[in-house]
């Protein structure tokens, strides 16, 4: 922006009110004088609304101005959701903004994105950057600041997408919640902080391995039957083109078992082979 203002110079000047009890605020066009501020200009015209214009004209004033030309992401809606209901009883937000934000005039998704609007910019961002799901910044919008940032460092750290830190936040804030430990304890458990420090494995390597620790700890008898499944399938030595599955969360003891790529003459012959077993059991 601030070298398209150097080219051909700030052709919509900044709104501004002269506010009685907070002084000089910006109504319109912060993003434009930032960029002045940044390529060095010392003096902007602006244009001024009177003293008196309450805030809820100003923020509409806002609204309608953006809404033109931007694109209202989770995150965007988010802010202006908590805005709006903050300035306007519920009635109005509903039949004057939400159906130009395309969202219900009520339920889990509006209360959902008045608590998201509350979230700290950095949270803010990482929602509007796709690395974050908006079910999990309504979860860290729960969590204490300073453990919301230690969350949010982890999976920055280990490089995790928006589905997977989805799961590994889930995870750890239930492990706080059912052992009645803060997050940073949780985390202090080893060997989570070795596995954290061990700079000699690649970053995919550490992340995974660190997820296979927090989903032990959340889930300990589902992993201790998986590890039981996965040392007795090895002991089958079965043919690389076999595959033999559990039942997805071990309800019973039953399992499938897939044949890849055979001729049909294989097909057949093993299809006896099953029946005759079958026969004699």
């Amino acid at each position: 922006m601030g070298e398209s203002i150097l080219r051909v110079g700030m052709i919509n000047p900044p709104v501004v009110q002269d506010h009685p009890d907070k002084g000089i605020i910006c109504v319109l066009g912060r993003r434009r004088l930032e960029a002045a501020r940044l390529i060095g200009w010392r003096e902007v015209q602006v244009l001024a609304v009177p003293r008196e214009m309450p805030e809820q004209d100003g923020f509409a004033l806002a609204f309608w101005d953006n809404y033109s030309h931007r694109v209202f992401t989770a995150a965007t809606k988010a802010y202006v959701v908590r805005r709006l209901l903050e300035l306007y009883c519920l009635d109005e937000v509903a039949q004057d903004f939400l159906p130009d934000l395309e969202l219900p005039p009520k339920g889990p998704r509006l209360q959902r994105l008045r608590l998201i609007g509350e979230l700290d910019d950095s949270s803010l961002q990482a929602l509007a950057e796709g690395r974050l799901h908006e079910k999990t910044a309504a979860l860290l919008a729960s969590v204490d600041p300073k453990e919301r940032r230690t969350l949010l460092e982890l999976v920055r750290h280990l490089g995790l997408n928006a589905n997977k830190a989805t799961e590994l936040i889930s995870h750890i804030y239930d492990l706080s919640v059912y052992q009645s430990r803060s997050v940073s304890e949780v985390l202090a458990l080893e060997p989570a902080p070795s596995i954290l420090a061990d700079d000699d494995l690649p970053v995919p390597e550490r992340a995974e391995r660190f997820r296979d620790l927090v989903r032990s700890w959340k889930f300990p008898e589902l992993v201790k039957r998986e590890q039981e499944f996965t040392r007795w399938r090895s002991s089958l030595d079965a043919p690389q083109n076999v595959r033999v599955r559990p039942t997805p969360q071990f309800e019973s003891d039953e399992c499938t078992v897939e044949v890849l790529a055979i001729p049909p003459n294989e097909v057949e012959s093993l299809i006896e082979q099953i029946k005759r077993r079958q026969e004699i059991g």
